[in-house]
């Protein structure tokens, strides 16, 4: 950009404290878009590559001096949402209030052509830098790279927090929205297959490089940007970062002052997110010396439970992971209870070991049951003294279920949760009866390559999930779903099913 000529968008976008227009709150994502660059660097790659609705349209007429939308606005803010989630899964995404934003955008398409104001792009745009500070990207370096005097950028916001609010009402043009959603995560500066967003984040430079181990844990840091796993800690690979709560039976374990009843169960992933159990009758044991190798948490007697206060509110993608060996499943139809009701989140088995897991089943909310009918789970798949690894994943009303890292089931519209109450692992009146290593829980739903990740970690660690119990060569996953929970098949077994091919004698004319 010529800067004796000076986009709009690079001078006066400047003004104060935001406009807070419930306005905002009552629009939807329009298919509005805008035409080409008025950038003297290449445009964000997201703006087409991976956006859900085109921001650039390069058949219409280049006019950032014009006016820009309420659909373009509501455009451009729902794919920078998309760019965020796709690029940062890692670490969380876009983040709740960003989300939560985009997701209030309501249809009022005699709305989308209404032209907006500085004020309202502001304050549709504050979250984005907001999020993007907290994870270490330098959006100053961005915004002057495009082109924006570097002696009109105060902060690290597009605008300047000093000028009077009254710049609040002028026109915002198409040019002020196109420099303000200009950042973009896919940038590699130094080209060493490490996007700079994370090296930031985790080294707040650009100085190592993927060949390097940066945390010595024999993991190079291109292996762990390609595994979502922490650069900067050896203490798990293949377990991604950002969980909300990480319970490990080896860490974090308080007993009373008398036996070995456990109390409290501190959480290992830095965010508090405390269990506990304040009556002693409900308290499971700590057990240390079982000839495992490993301390576990035992639960017994079907009272026995553990509870956090601190996971609540509003959760609408997440991922449940906890590593198992039920003592035995009850001839009742509700087992082995983990997550928190009917609404939000349960996992339980039933009389006849199987699973039940989802969001609810009333008030237009869905669940993954035993049966044979497309997104069921195959019956009897819930074993008796077998540790396994139970994973659910929920986005975007899709629920997945996956044992052992293998997905074994997937339904979709099962809603999204209602508001969380609280985590529980086990419930009261509810057998859960069983030894318990390890519960992961991420308000994000992780893919099933980070969910396999996740039980090579834990087979690593614990030598326990294994996937041919039987020695036949097939997967016991793969196994039980195809034979309805049965094992004793192998694999020099016959197919299920034969056919007979008929052969005819070819007849004169008749044609084949």
């Amino acid at each position: 950009m010529n800067k004796t000529n000076k986009n709009p968008c690079q001078k006066n976008i400047s003004p104060t404290p935001l406009c807070s227009l419930w306005l905002i709150i009552f629009l939807y994502i329009s298919t509005f878009t805008f035409h080409h660059s008025l950038f003297s660097i290449d445009d964000p790659a997201w703006w087409n590559d991976e956006t859900d609705t085109d921001i650039i349209d390069n058949n219409a007429s280049k006019n950032d001096f014009g006016p820009a939308n309420l659909g373009q606005l509501k455009n451009v803010a729902k794919n920078a949402q998309l760019h965020m989630d796709n690029s940062l899964t890692s670490i969380g995404g876009a983040g709740t209030e960003i989300t939560t934003m985009v997701g209030n955008f309501i249809e009022v398409s005699a709305a989308n052509s209404n032209a907006i104001n500085l004020g309202q792009l502001k304050n549709i745009a504050t979250p984005y830098y907001d999020r993007l500070v907290s994870i270490g990207y330098d959006t100053r370096a961005n915004l002057i790279a495009r082109g924006f005097p570097e002696e009109d950028l105060p902060s690290f916001y597009p605008w300047d927090p000093a000028t009077p609010t009254d710049i609040n009402y002028n026109l915002a043009t198409i040019g002020h929205l196109k420099m303000v959603f200009s950042f973009d995560l896919s940038v590699d500066s130094d080209g060493d297959s490490l996007l700079d967003w994370w090296e930031y984040y985790y080294f707040n430079s650009l100085v190592f490089n993927k060949l390097d181990d940066t945390d010595n844990d024999g993991i190079t840091n291109e292996n762990e940007f390609n595994n979502a796993t922490n650069p900067t800690s050896s203490s798990y690979v293949g377990i991604p970062d950002g969980m909300l709560f990480w319970m490990k039976a080896d860490e974090g374990i308080i007993t009373d002052s008398t036996t070995s009843l456990i109390t409290t169960w501190n959480d290992q992933s830095g965010n508090n997110n405390q269990f506990g159990q304040g009556n002693d009758l409900h308290r499971p044991t700590y057990v240390t010396d079982d000839n495992f190798g490993h301390p576990v948490i035992r639960f017994k007697d079907g009272n026995e439970f553990l509870q956090s206060d601190s996971v609540s509110g509003q959760i609408d993608n997440f991922s449940v992971v906890f590593v198992f060996k039920p003592t035995i499943n009850s001839n009742v139809s509700w087992n082995q209870s983990i997550g928190d009701h009917w609404g939000s989140f349960l996992f339980h088995s039933d009389i006849n070991d199987s699973v039940i897991v989802g969001i609810g089943f009333q008030n237009n909310k869905g669940r993954i049951v035993p049966g044979t009918n497309a997104g069921d789970s195959p019956t009897g798949i819930f074993e008796e003294s077998i540790w396994n690894m139970w994973s659910y994943t929920h986005k975007n009303g899709t629920g997945r279920l996956y044992k052992n890292g293998n997905l074994i089931a997937e339904k979709h519209n099962l809603g999204n949760p209602d508001s969380w109450l609280n985590f529980h692992i086990g419930q009261f009146n509810n057998s859960f009866d069983g030894d318990l290593l390890e519960v992961l829980f991420y308000d994000r739903a992780l893919d099933a390559q980070q969910i396999a990740n996740i039980a090579q970690t834990y087979d690593d660690k614990y030598g326990v999930i294994t996937k041919d119990r039987d020695g036949d060569g097939l997967d016991d996953t793969w196994e039980l779903a195809k034979f309805n929970g049965d094992l004793s098949k192998s694999k020099t077994d016959a197919p299920i099913s034969t056919y007979t091919i008929s052969i005819t004698t070819p007849q004169e004319g008749q044609n084949y």
